[in-house]
């Protein structure tokens, strides 16, 4: 067995966050040569044993996504503590928001290298409501404990929230890296010309989230019953019960009984979902990092409607491969949707565009690269 060249530690949120975006950066250090190891929640024992088969070393954390009790998350943090404490990583990758600051800190307290991956600032930095705004402080007050050192590298997805740590005073500008996005297998989600339909299928995919906008897509999905447009809206996506955002799967249900969505469940081939649509619509309200279906919705060719806002306007150049609107907005979702829904000469060209983009900017093999580089740059580091 050859000798590791050092130990990773992957800390994220949950299991099934790192197998949907994760899994091929993390397969590819374990090609390079690292130890990989991941702490994260696991809520699926088939999902940790698949893991596992794929040669990373799997550790359980009590990481609770919902729960703001301090007790709680002082027990998450120690947890962290006690696990990265034995382990010894050479580098601890955090991903998301907990995991970063949690991880981050604790990486500090022990003298190890770190890297933040920023995966979007969520409703903290977007919304302008006061709880909100006691939030973003106490935020970046833990956010700049685990990021200002020599030996933490900040991975963000858009240039938008680069600029957010920048102004905040969090981290160091000369470590400050933007990979945009999770990356997509462009011959996996490769480029269909979509079909024509009597009945044109808007697609919605994502966490059954309100701040992911469905309520304004089943708005706007009225307003153009009311004008006569004929479509269909398949609705796809996991119930994420542990977020304090999470849709209710009865409205969801009633919706669907309503005969205003038509709901699909969590489905596993998104290639196939992707084909047989003709425009993906997600009208998110908070900044994201780069929504992956949005990625992977323009390298199949699909023409997009989004909202406006951090990470959504990263993918859609509006007007070239689709439309942004702003958040909250059904009346302006609704006229971008009927402009595309009876153009299909328009969707064509937004899909031909969306994919070269796709191909430039977003292919897998880039963001794989740069970030087993960085990994590889911190292993020449000293500690300061």
């Amino acid at each position: 067995m050859n000798q590791s060249k050092g130990k990773l530690a992957y800390i994220i949120n949950v299991d099934w966050y790192f197998s949907l975006h994760w899994l091929d950066r993390a397969r590819a250090a374990v090609a390079d040569g690292f130890e990989v190891h991941l702490l994260t929640s696991f809520t699926d024992q088939s999902r940790l044993h698949n893991l596992q088969k794929k040669g990373f070393i799997c550790h359980s954390i009590p990481l609770d996504r919902k729960t703001m009790n301090p007790f709680r998350d002082l027990k998450t943090f120690f947890h962290i503590v006690s696990s990265l404490k034995s382990l010894k990583p050479d580098i601890v990758h955090c991903i998301t928001v907990k995991p970063n600051i949690y991880g981050g800190i604790a990486a500090r307290l022990l003298g190890l290298k770190s890297i933040l991956n920023i995966t979007g600032l969520g409703l903290a930095f977007s919304s302008r409501t006061t709880k909100a705004s006691a939030a973003r402080q106490v935020i970046t007050t833990l956010y700049k404990q685990a990021a200002n050192r020599h030996c933490c590298k900040i991975i963000f997805e858009n240039n938008d929230d680069r600029n957010t740590f920048l102004a905040n005073g969090i981290g160091r500008i000369e470590n400050f890296y933007v990979i945009p996005g999770s990356g997509v297998d462009t011959n996996l989600f490769r480029f269909l010309p979509e079909k024509k339909r009597s009945v044109p299928i808007m697609l919605f995919a994502a966490r059954m989230l309100w701040d992911k906008g469905l309520a304004d897509v089943v708005e706007a999905g009225e307003i153009l019953t009311k004008k006569g447009i004929d479509f269909r809206l398949d609705v796809a996506g996991i119930i994420d019960e542990s977020s304090q955002n999470a849709i209710p799967l009865s409205q969801i249900q009633k919706w669907h009984e309503a005969k205003k969505l038509n709901w699909l469940g969590e489905v596993k081939n998104m290639p196939e979902l992707l084909s047989k649509a003709n425009v993906v619509v997600l009208p998110s309200s908070y900044g994201e990092g780069v929504p992956r279906v949005l990625i992977e919705a323009a390298s199949v060719g699909r023409a997009i409607v989004t909202t406006d806002v951090t990470g959504c306007r990263d993918i859609v150049q509006d007007g070239e491969n689709g439309f942004l609107v702003e958040p909250h907005s059904p009346h302006q979702l609704a006229d971008a949707l009927e402009k595309l829904l009876g153009n299909h000469a328009l969707r064509q060209k937004f899909g031909r565009k969306g994919r070269a983009y796709v191909e430039q900017v977003f292919n897998k093999e880039h963001v794989v690269t740069k970030n087993i580089s960085i990994y590889n740059s911190f292993l020449g580091s000293r500690l300061p």
